[in-house]
Formats: C-alpha cells, sequence, structure tokens
C-alpha cells in the first residue's frame, strides 16, 4: 500500500472526521458537525483500494472511539487503581478493536459495491456497520451518529425510524453535500427534502392517555472513591434521605440512580423501610440497587419501596465492568480484572415491566440506554 499524497490526506480527514463525530454529541451537541464529518470520508472514497478504505475507516474509528470513549481510561485508572502504561495500553487496545468495524463497513463497501448511487449505498452501508455494533459479541453501540440529532431539526424523524433512520440522514446529508461541492446540482432536492420535511411532520407522535405522573429525580453528586467505604455508604443513605424528604410531598415517584445505596439489597432494607415510613400512602420509591440471591449471584437491580410491585435486573452489562469477557483466562491475569462488582449476572432477556405509583415503569440502567432497540422495547411493553 503506497501512501501517496492523496491517501495521506484522506487518512488525515478520516482523523478529523472522527474527532468532529465525538462533537456532535453531548455535552458539544455541534450536530452540524456531523454531516461534515461524513463529507470527509465519502469524498475520494470511490478511488481507494478495499484496503485503503479499510484503513481509513480504522483510523476514523480510532478517532472517534479515541476521543468519545475517554471515560474508558478514567474507569480503568482512577477507579481500577492501574498504572497509566498499563491503563493507556488497555484503552488503546479497547479502541483499536472497536475501530474495526469501521474498517470493516468500508472495506465491505469498496469490495462488493460499485460506483453507481454510490451516495446511497455508502449511507446504506454505514447504517448497516451500526446495526451490526449494536448487536455483534453483546454490542457496542456508543455513538451511533443519529443520537446526537434527538434536538436538531431532524428530531422530527426519530418516531418513525428511530436512531437509524436518523443516522441514515445525516450520513445522506453528507454524501449529497459531498456530490453539491461536486457541482452535482441535482443533489439539492433530495438534500431539501431531508431537512424541509420536519416541519410538515408532526412534532409529538403520541397523546396523554391519564394525567401525568409527578415525577422527582434524585442525585446526591457523592464522591466515586469513597462510595464504597463504610463512611461512604453512611453519606449515600444519610444523603438520599434527607434528598427524599424534601420532595416526597410534591412526587409520586422519586428516583434514585444507579447504586445509590453502595450495598447489597439486604443491607439496604432498614434504610430504605426507613424513608418509607416519610412517604405519602400511594407514592413509590424506585432505587438502583446490587441484589444477591440465594446463589450468591450479583445483579445490578432496580427495587422499589411503597407503591411498587416487581424488580428488575439489568440485561446488557458493561464489559470488563461488569463482567469478564474471557473469565477463565483473564481473571487474575491483571489485578483490574479482579476489581469487586466485576463478576455481575446478566437479568433475564423478558422481564415484566415493574408497577410503581400506578404506572408501569420500562427500566433500562446506565449503559443499557445506548441500546435503541432496547429502550423502545421495553417502552412498548409498558403499554
Amino acid at each position: 500500500m503506497g501512501f501517496t499524497p492523496t491517501l495521506t490526506l484522506q487518512l488525515l480527514a478520516a482523523l478529523v472526521a472522527g474527532g468532529f463525530t465525538t462533537l456532535t454529541a453531548s455535552p458539544f451537541e455541534l450536530w452540524w458537525l456531523g454531516p461534515v464529518a461524513i463529507g470527509l470520508l465519502y469524498a475520494g472514497l470511490h478511488t481507494l483500494s478495499p484496503a485503503q478504505a479499510a484503513l481509513k475507516g480504522w483510523l476514523y474509528g480510532v478517532a472517534l472511539f479515541e476521543s468519545g470513549t475517554s471515560w474508558v481510561y478514567v474507569s480503568i485508572h482512577d477507579y481500577g487503581y492501574t498504572g497509566v502504561p498499563l491503563a493507556v495500553f488497555l484503552t488503546a487496545l479497547f479502541v483499536s478493536v472497536l475501530a474495526l468495524f469501521f474498517a470493516g463497513t468500508f472495506w465491505l463497501y469498496r469490495r462488493f459495491i460499485g460506483p453507481r448511487w454510490s451516495l446511497l449505498t455508502f449511507a446504506g452501508t454505514w447504517v448497516l456497520g451500526e446495526v451490526l455494533r449494536t448487536y455483534l459479541f453483546t454490542g457496542f453501540p456508543w455513538l451511533l451518529v443519529g443520537s446526537s440529532y434527538v434536538d436538531s431539526p431532524l428530531a422530527s424523524w426519530a418516531p418513525a425510524g428511530g436512531v437509524y433512520l436518523l443516522s441514515l440522514l445525516v450520513v445522506l446529508t453528507g454524501t449529497l453535500g459531498a456530490e453539491l461541492l461536486r457541482r452535482q446540482w441535482w443533489a439539492a432536492l433530495p438534500l431539501a427534502a431531508i431537512w424541509l420535511a420536519p416541519f410538515v411532520l408532526p412534532s409529538q407522535w403520541t397523546t396523554p392517555v391519564s394525567e401525568p405522573t409527578r415525577v422527582a429525580l434524585l442525585q446526591g453528586n457523592l464522591p466515586q472513591l469513597l462510595k464504597w467505604t463504610p463512611e461512604g455508604q453512611r453519606t449515600a443513605a444519610n444523603t438520599y434521605s434527607d434528598l427524599t424528604r424534601e420532595v416526597a410531598d410534591e412526587a409520586d415517584l422519586i428516583l434514585w440512580p444507579e447504586t445509590a445505596l453502595p450495598m447489597i439489597d439486604s443491607q439496604a432494607r432498614p434504610v430504605l423501610e426507613r424513608v418509607q415510613a416519610n412517604l405519602p400512602p400511594e407514592a413509590a420509591l424506585l432505587t438502583g440497587i446490587v441484589q444477591q440471591d440465594e446463589n450468591n449471584r450479583y445483579f445490578n437491580s432496580v427495587i422499589g419501596v411503597g407503591n411498587v410491585e416487581g424488580s428488575y435486573q439489568k440485561e446488557h452489562l458493561v464489559p470488563f465492568g461488569e463482567y469478564l469477557p474471557l473469565e477463565s483466562v483473564l481473571r487474575g491475569a491483571i489485578d483490574f480484572f479482579n476489581l469487586p462488582m466485576s463478576s455481575f449476572s446478566k437479568g433475564a432477556s423478558e422481564q415484566v415491566p415493574m408497577q410503581a405509583a400506578g404506572v408501569a415503569i420500562g427500566n433500562a440502567i446506565c449503559y443499557e440506554i445506548i441500546y435503541p432497540q432496547l429502550v423502545a422495547q421495553r417502552a412498548a411493553d409498558t403499554v
């Protein structure tokens, strides 16, 4: 593979595009950079060999995940007490492997798809890559392109086709924009249709079926490094008890975050019972908690007190955080892989929605919200 000036420029553009895509997401929310990133990737792609296209896609993935998953390094180094060299290596390995999804997508596009209707086939191949990344090897649908557009002018498209439709429209915007720069004026019509159609689409696709439920979301903002210490447990119990007391008469449903009480459910029961004593009879409190069953298995769960029925156990676990892939090989090899709470069990794929304050609840805990179909199905199950 000869690195000509043209190829080098394209590879650099891929790195820039990866950074631009991250900037479309919160907290930056520069969503208009998404089509620019796609245009940088699409421009000149048809001149590359499949191997060169794969390298361009891989570099885009490296830049995207290096800039957009910095929390992986923080988790490994800050909370996993791993040295900087090893933390950097593990993060780089994680990023490099994930970037292979884009390498495969770009290789597939150049190997099997010709230049005819290239702007459409590129967009279709891109979305196919996002779907595969959502489901293969337990899935990692982080930074799907369409996820950044729920607060953009394209938002009205979302109820019609979800995040994948938004991704398709953003990629089409980028490819059509690239064609316009090549003076292909016909591209202006479909481009205008994509961005003007939301003005005639409904801004709300649903209607209320009952009186609204008053909900209070509480966040204690407690130091993570102290959370699981005895002092941290006492602080969490006191903080959430006080916060709940302040809103008890103003909310029908009170929500605490994931592992709000840093203890297993049997240890948390006395705290929750004291909190329940201060709740109105029809109010409900839901909290994230670590559940332990009779077989000594641990689940990242949601339980409740008050006007609550049922519980929920997290289905999609965070790799290397809540479960360890290839556990028989890696467990014990490096201290990081022996961290507490890295051996959770997976909840059932089908769980009956919880009932809280007379409302059916479709739960998703933390990492699970990046699975678009999962969240949509959980919402549909509550109807």
